[in-house]
This record gives C-alpha cells, sequence and structure tokens, in this order.
C-alpha cells in the first residue's frame, strides 16, 4: 500500500437517524435483512490463492490490497450497521425478551471499533514489513561487497516477503471465518424474534 492510498470508512449518519424513526418491526425485519446479506458480502470476500498464485507475490500482494480495501469501506460499513441497528433496537423494543437477545447478539458479534482495528492491523504489518525490508536491503548493500552474498540475502528476503504475505492472507481469511461464524449464530439467535 502506498502513503497515497488512504481508505474511508462510511458515515452512516443519515441512515441511523432514518432507521430510529421506524417502527421496531421494521427495524427488526432490516436487521435480519443486513445479516442475510453480510453473510453473503463476506462469503465472497475471502482472498483466493489457488491456481499457483500463492508463489506469486506481484499477484497476490494487489489482492491483498483490494481485500483490505473491500474490509475498510464495506465490511465496516456491514459490521457498524448491524450494531448500530441491534444497539437502536435495545432501546426501542419494549419486550425484555427481546431486549435479552440483543444483549446476547451483541456480545458475540464484532463491535465495529475492533473490526476496524483488526484489520488496521494488518495493514500495519504489511507497511512495517516493507519499512523493514527496505532498511535490510540498505543494510545489505552497504556491508556486503560479494554479489554472491548480496544475491543469496536477497532471495531470503523475497521468501521473508512470501510467508509474511501468506500470514497476511491466512490471518485476514480466518477473520472472515470467525465474521461468518458471528453472523450466522445472530441469525439463529433472531430467528424466532418477533415483535408487535
Amino acid at each position: 500500500m502506498s502513503i497515497s492510498e488512504i481508505y474511508q470508512i462510511s458515515k452512516l449518519n443519515q441512515l441511523t437517524i432514518d432507521f430510529i424513526k421506524k417502527k421496531v418491526s421494521t427495524q427488526l425485519q432490516e436487521l435480519k435483512t443486513q445479516i442475510e446479506s453480510s453473510i453473503v458480502f463476506f462469503s465472497s470476500s475471502y482472498i483466493d490463492c489457488s491456481d499457483g498464485e500463492e508463489l506469486n507475490n506481484d499477484i497476490l500482494e494487489p489482492k491483498y490490497m483490494s481485500g483490505y480495501k473491500t474490509m475498510i469501506e464495506l465490511g465496516y460499513e456491514n459490521m457498524a450497521k448491524i450494531n448500530m441497528m441491534l444497539e437502536i433496537l435495545e432501546t426501542s423494543d419494549r419486550s425484555q425478551t427481546n431486549k435479552f437477545k440483543y444483549d446476547l447478539v451483541s456480545k458475540i458479534i464484532f463491535s465495529s471499533g475492533h473490526f476496524l482495528n483488526v484489520f488496521n492491523e494488518l495493514s500495519i504489518i504489511s507497511m512495517t514489513k516493507n519499512i523493514e525490508k527496505c532498511l535490510d536491503r540498505s543494510t545489505i548493500y552497504k556491508n556486503w561487497s560479494s554479489h554472491t552474498m548480496v544475491e543469496e540475502i536477497h532471495n531470503l528476503h523475497k521468501g521473508r516477503e512470501k510467508f509474511a504475505l501468506n500470514e497476511k492472507i491466512n490471518i485476514f481469511n480466518h477473520y472472515i471465518n470467525q465474521i461468518i461464524l458471528q453472523l450466522c449464530k445472530i441469525k439463529l439467535e433472531l430467528k424466532d424474534t418477533y415483535t408487535e
């Protein structure tokens, strides 16, 4: 990721203002719909390393950065909407049974802030690795005069880069798995939830 590539999270103020004006039954139905669409969204968000691409950083790094951008922009929006809807429903739905369910569901799902921290941490790891790589290379070329040694160390760096990228992609896909699990658990919890 270059420094000029900065991704913005969605502004949800109008959505929130509009949501509180709706009847509780509509709010609950929209939450269930949002959970369904979020499951579909996150299910399509894995970074795929099939077809031998796992050996090609030039293909995988842009895929990873595209996935990261999608999570910051659209993944965050999905999670923030669900969290916002849950918080409003906890207040607007007067049913004590439903309040208990909303509270339980709120404990299952990543908060919007936690979601953002998880994926931003993956980006920081990426940037830190690139800085380390540049510093290491400058030290190598300054201190080693043997071309063979420089080439060998350069190859080791390439191997480390591949491992680091693979590690980031695995962590990214792991978090997608976790989010889908959370959303499916929430779907089950809210399955028999109704309002008058």
